[in-house]
């Protein structure tokens, strides 16, 4: 079974990868965690949506 969670970096911050566009909140994709409960496995990703933000 796996389930999804947000990465904080700093403070209340969530991880990002900058894309170099600012925008009015933050600029950058949010990378995200997928977590295996059974395994304990944790695999960080980019929805598919923000995936072609990085264009």
């Amino acid at each position: 079974m796996e389930k999804l969670y947000q990465v904080l970096c700093y403070g209340n911050q969530y991880l990002r990868i900058d894309v170099g566009k600012p925008t009015f909140f933050a600029h950058g994709v949010e990378v995200k965690a997928k977590v295996n409960k059974e395994t304990g496995e944790v695999t960080l990703f980019i929805s598919q949506e923000d995936l072609k933000k990085l264009g």
